[in-house]
């Protein structure tokens, strides 16, 4: 009797384990919904509890899990549209969920997508999932909007087991594509499904360890926190906390199931508070610290995929000078030869410059080869923000002209007011043909980062200066010119404003937005127009103005375009008119027939 007693503990325990079935299938397909079906060969109900895959791009996403009942041992064959009407309901959802691209991954390698669910699939019962990843936070489900979700095109192995139950993505099972036409087949889900059994806990729970599936996490990435020994069952709750210092633990709202997805952006420590009611007793898993990394480590993926042709040579700006060739490779992770460097850390990585608030930056890039010779761009990004994206305004700070071979290009970047001061990332893309952009992949070409740390610029006191402004002397009617001031005084509580006179100075009207040193007049002027600066030190509420900018406006007939011909072959030898203001008869005006 005592054996038999402890054998059937034994299997309590054992049953009462979460369990989590991986496919090994190729990430190499995808569309925005993937079906497959799960089977439950046990004597009792099991509860769902995560589902994880692949996105196959960097983005905010809306993810369902729909569910449709099917016979027991029998292949349900063509899945039909997931519609309501067509037997589909709602099981989970996810309705923010950022996830990085992901076109190579596998099973082991897949993010969570909707954890701590609670869908119960009764004992000898076999039930269709589609799992659906919308592109865009929000989403209400049975919608078409298209989505990334990565799966397989199956072959192989096509029924996973675990615990005694099946995940099946064989012919008849698995189909791949869109709500309206998952009709791809056979397609396979690329990553996991983890689920307990519906039996009652018993005794004491013994959670183990906090677990987390990245460690250290970057700020505002999803990562999740688990345990080492589930004490699952019905009857088990679970409450999740956090502290600063290990020592003052507060619970996390909301946070109640075995496992639990979060952001952090400061490092933290974790701990669960599991529960067998059935039993009443109570045990805490051992905390674990979460650590973050710094922001600048955080970027996303920028590199060319061949080592051959464009590279870059060399990077200057402010007091940085990095020089390298085609056998150099970046001092820090990550860094592929020819392809991306990494200048952030590592040994012999350069200083990083210190650049002021409101500084006039002088950069210049030497854009070079390591093969062939063929069009190509180059531009800077650098994160102001420092929020880890290089995508927000006014972070694209320099565009070079297009070319080709060996070169060097050179401009200025203004560091705006607004930039947090502190260490952040500069990056470089060069690409050949196509168009270069912060993140992403492309075939010929090289990115490089690199840190600089911007400096805090002083309050401004007394007297500001306004500079000396600058612009065209003349312009014709409605062509775009920029006016501009050097020179003028640079700290918090600066402010400034362009002003613009069509009476020669007697009259002087703000000009709406125009506030930076330097302005676009992108309507261009119709008439003679005058340009002033005026800067304010808001701490001493003193001003000053520049010099004023006199424009003169072109004679229509000195602005019209030049004609150009590529040919010497035709001509036109004779101009003759009649009537009119004048009479023309010239045999020796020659005109170039365009």
């Amino acid at each position: 009797m005592i054996c038999f007693m402890f054998l059937v503990g034994m299997w309590t325990t054992s049953a009462q384990a979460q369990t989590t079935i991986t496919t090994t299938f190729a990430n190499n397909n995808g569309s925005s919904v993937v079906v497959f079906s799960v089977q439950n060969n046990n004597p009792y109900a099991i509860i769902m509890t995560d589902i994880g895959s692949h996105a196959g791009v960097t983005s905010t996403y809306t993810c369902y899990l729909y569910a449709k009942a099917a016979t027991y041992n029998v292949a349900p064959g063509a899945a039909g549209a997931i519609t309501a009407a067509n037997g589909w309901s709602v099981v989970a959802s996810n309705s923010s969920l950022s996830l990085p691209a992901n076109t190579s991954g596998t099973g082991s390698t897949a993010s969570p997508f909707i954890t701590g669910m609670s869908y119960t699939i009764p004992a000898m019962t076999q039930v269709r999932l589609a799992l659906q990843l919308a592109t865009g936070a929000g989403l209400p489900p049975f919608t078409t909007t298209a989505g990334s979700l990565r799966y397989s095109t199956v072959s192989g192995t096509c029924s996973f087991t675990g615990a005694g139950v099946d995940l099946n993505s064989c012919a008849s099972y698995g189909y791949g594509g869109t709500l309206s036409s998952p009709t791809n087949t056979p397609r396979g889900l690329v990553g996991y499904i983890s689920f307990i059994p519906a039996v009652p806990c018993t005794g004491t729970p013994t959670p183990g360890n906090t677990t987390a599936n990245v460690n250290p996490v970057c700020p505002s990435s999803s990562f999740t926190l688990g345990l080492q020994n589930p004490s699952n069952g019905s009857g088990v709750t679970y409450q999740w906390q956090s502290s600063p210092d290990n020592i003052t633990y507060t619970n996390i709202s909301g946070a109640t199931s075995a496992s639990y997805a979060l952001t952090q952006s400061v490092d933290t420590w974790y701990q669960c508070i599991v529960t067998c009611t059935n039993s009443g007793q109570t045990t805490t898993s051992n905390p674990l610290q979460v650590t973050t990394n710094p922001f600048y480590n955080c970027y996303c993926t920028s590199t060319a995929t061949s080592t051959a042709d464009e590279d870059i040579l060399n990077v200057t700006f402010g007091s940085l000078n990095n020089t390298s060739t085609c056998s150099t490779t970046g001092t820090g992770p990550g860094s592929v030869l020819n392809m991306y460097s990494n200048y952030r850390s590592g040994v012999g990585a350069p200083a990083a410059p210190s650049v002021m608030q409101g500084d006039v930056v002088p950069l210049s890039l030497g854009l070079g080869t390591c093969g062939g010779s063929y069009p190509n761009t180059a531009k800077v990004f650098i994160d102001w923000n420092q929020n880890g994206l290089f995508t927000d305004a006014g972070e694209e700070v320099y565009v070079s002209t297009s070319g080709s071979g060996a070169r060097t290009v050179t401009g200025s970047v203004t560091v705006p007011l607004s930039a947090v001061p502190g260490n952040t990332a500069m990056r470089v893309v060069f690409v050949e043909t196509s168009t270069p952009v912060p993140c992403g992949t492309y075939t010929w070409g090289e990115t490089e980062d690199y840190l600089i740390n911007v400096v805090a610029t002083s309050a401004c006191s007394g007297a500001p200066v306004a500079g000396t402004a600058s612009g065209p002397a003349s312009i014709c009617p409605s062509i775009a010119f920029t006016v501009s001031t050097s020179g003028a005084t640079v700290g918090t509580g600066i402010s400034g404003q362009w002003y613009s006179s069509t009476d020669g100075g007697s009259t002087w009207s703000p000009i709406s937005g125009a506030t930076s040193t330097s302005y676009n007049v992108a309507a261009g002027i119709s008439v003679p127009t005058m340009y002033q600066y005026v800067i304010t030190c808001s701490n001493s509420g003193l001003s000053a103005t520049s010099n004023n900018i006199s424009i003169a406006v072109n004679p229509v007939n000195a602005c019209y375009c030049t004609p150009t011909s590529t040919s010497a072959t035709y001509g036109i030898t004779n101009l003759t008119t009649t009537g009119g203001i004048a009479n023309i008869n010239n045999t020796s005006l020659v005109v170039r027939d365009m």
